[in-house]
């Protein structure tokens, strides 16, 4: 088993896209419309401090910047913030397959910076891959924290499992 592991992440590894200097990065600070015909999820989780569980939340807008759906989920477990994170993006790209959008935009705050932790949460990445594969156009991109307030925003609701709506909550509708 542990050497399959070690080759699965070798080969996790290798297929991972290396830096080309040439290349430039876009990091917006804000949260920009996806294009015309195309819906923007974004994602975030919440690690409240001591507890034994996580909330996922996933926001959902159109190129207008109107919410078209929003979640939140409890996780029980005791999860690294950023296998939360992957949970999250899972939570966000599964919500959009189950309302039937096919060109999605699947976008958070989440940066990692260690190798060691890929096999923690390498299966949760391998979903989100996979899923993404049964869509049109699916692209995962960055935002800076101020760019995903409303998902982290979300993320905070107190929720017993699943809370969701199309409508956002009325503290919540002047941040979108």
């Amino acid at each position: 088993m542990v050497s399959w592991c070690k080759v699965y992440l070798a080969t996790f590894k290798s297929a991972q896209l290396q830096p080309n200097s040439r290349m430039q990065t876009f990091q917006p600070s804000e949260w920009i419309p996806p294009s015309q015909g195309s819906v923007k999820v974004n994602f975030d989780a919440a690690l409240p401090l001591g507890q034994q569980w996580i909330s996922v939340s996933a926001i959902a807008r159109n190129e207008d910047g109107q919410c078209i759906g929003w979640k939140v989920v409890k996780i029980h477990g005791n999860f690294q913030p950023v296998e939360g994170e992957a949970l999250a993006a899972l939570k966000a790209i599964s919500t959009a397959k189950d309302r039937g959008w096919h060109d999605i935009v699947i976008e958070g705050n989440c940066l990692r910076d260690g190798e060691n932790e890929a096999a923690d949460f390498g299966a949760v990445v391998e979903d989100c891959r996979q899923m993404a594969l049964e869509f049109q156009y699916c692209s995962f991109n960055f935002t800076k924290c101020s760019g995903n307030k409303l998902a982290h925003d979300i993320a905070q609701i107190p929720c017993n499992n699943v809370l969701e709506d199309l409508v956002l909550p009325s503290n919540l509708a002047y941040i979108a």
